[in-house]
């Protein structure tokens, strides 16, 4: 939706795109909530944040072009007005998850869940075994970030507590101190 603004329009401002995307989460959360509070069910909403995208740079244009519905050319011509390196839209993303977790709906039954920094390494780049086996799929490999994903739920969600990590041993903790 961003690239497709900023393809459309000549340029996107990156803070009102986030603030009208949250906005848009939290008007969701909001009656969400509300149904919830009418049909007298108690409701616990886990919020998950987006994953860092898996598109490399050398198939950015062609892959973007499709899903965002515009031409190949006009996604091609962006790059030359701002920075579109895999590099920068995993930034721009690991941005808004920052942003969606300390701005989404202030309520102690709605949780925000990320995995985008399971996905990258010290340098930012992301972990090779994310990448799908198809080049151009934007769906980072479905392997590896259902792996993340039950961790990260595994505090809060009960179907994924299994998946919880293993504390270690006391006799292993004596040994370290």
């Amino acid at each position: 939706m961003y690239y497709r603004q900023c393809c459309v329009k000549g340029a996107a401002d990156i803070d009102a795109h986030f603030t009208r995307c949250i906005s848009a989460y939290n008007r969701f959360l909001e009656s969400l909530l509300k149904e919830a509070s009418r049909s007298g069910y108690p409701v616990r909403v886990c919020v998950l944040s987006p994953q860092l995208t898996p598109i490399r740079d050398s198939v950015f244009a062609e892959v973007t072009a499709k899903h965002a519905r515009v031409p190949e050319d006009a996604v091609q011509a962006l790059g030359e007005r701002m920075d579109v390196s895999h590099r920068m839209r995993l930034s721009r993303t690991q941005a808004f998850n920052a942003r969606l977790e300390r701005e989404i709906l202030p309520d102690d039954r709605i949780r925000v869940f990320r995995i985008d920094q399971d996905m990258v390494d010290a340098n930012g780049a992301l972990h090779e075994r994310f990448y799908p086996p198809n080049i151009r799929d934007h769906h980072a490999n479905i392997h590896e970030t259902l792996k993340c994903w039950r961790v990260a739920l595994s505090h809060d969600v009960p179907i994924f507590r299994s998946f919880r990590p293993k504390a270690p041993q006391d006799a292993e903790l004596a040994a370290v101190g």
